[in-house]
């Protein structure tokens, strides 16, 4: 009887204990350091970060209010999506890159994207193209009100339906790092109001072709969507002598 007593105390200890460890905050680190991570990618989108400015995690730390562990990981994770440079010993880098590194991506990204759709168009369900039509009319939406992020988000939303969909984690994983990389020029595509009708227009033909059970529109329009895409953002930047010659 005696033995059973002592055991009760180390027993409703250990319980204590197991129960507090399932109740450790780590998801509000993984939302600090999201945090973190937007606010440092929407200064280096809004050129508030110029290029070649020195990011010290000691400094974002202070300035955010954020302790350096979830700091730490935003700015690794701008750095493993090009946001950011790592310079041994000094921390990080706002990058200095040229227009057409940034260029060199979208080719990549077309041809993934067809391998996601290629995979996936089979498996949409009617949930997926309701899906598809609400992300659309919410990229319309953001077009009339002007707002480029917002565009940028809808619009990577509805290509993200068919990676996902594709049953390739890592191909999802990939084309979600290779979005990342090219949102500065997505924002700048997004700015022109024509860019933002057309895409619009693009994504419905691609879900009624959906709907309609016709793959091969649905792929062919998929390629059209990124193809002209590509080819727009290369005319403006050349017309406006972004380009090197």
């Amino acid at each position: 009887m005696a033995e059973k007593l002592a055991r009760e105390p180390r027993q409703r200890a250990e319980r204590r204990s197991s129960a507090s460890a399932g109740r450790w905050p780590q998801i509000e680190a993984a939302t600090l350091a999201d945090r973190v991570y937007q606010i440092v990618r929407n200064r280096i989108l809004q050129r508030e970060l110029a290029p070649g400015t020195f990011i010290r995690e000691q400094e974002v730390s202070r300035a955010t209010g954020v302790s350096r562990t979830p700091v730490r990981e935003a700015l690794n994770r701008l750095a493993s999506q090009d946001f950011l440079d790592r310079v041994p010993h000094r921390g990080f880098r706002v990058p200095d890159r040229p227009w057409e590194t940034l260029l060199e991506v979208y080719p990549i990204v077309t041809a993934l994207e067809m391998v996601a759709g290629s995979l996936s168009f089979e498996a949409i369900t009617a949930a997926d193209l309701r899906k598809l039509k609400e992300l659309n009319r919410k990229l319309e939406q953001a077009g009339e009100d002007g707002d480029a992020r917002a565009l940028v988000e809808h619009n990577n939303a509805f290509h993200k339906v068919f990676s996902d969909r594709s049953g390739n984690t890592r191909l999802a994983e990939l084309l979600d790092q290779l979005r990342a990389q090219v949102v500065l020029l997505d924002i700048w595509y997004f700015s022109v109001a024509e860019n933002v009708k057309l895409s619009v227009s693009e994504h419905d033909e691609i879900v009624k072709a959906l709907e309609a059970g016709n793959l091969h529109a649905a792929l062919d329009g998929l390629r059209r969507n990124y193809i002209r895409g590509g080819q727009a953002l290369q005319s403006e930047m050349s017309k406006n002598g972004m380009l090197k010659r």
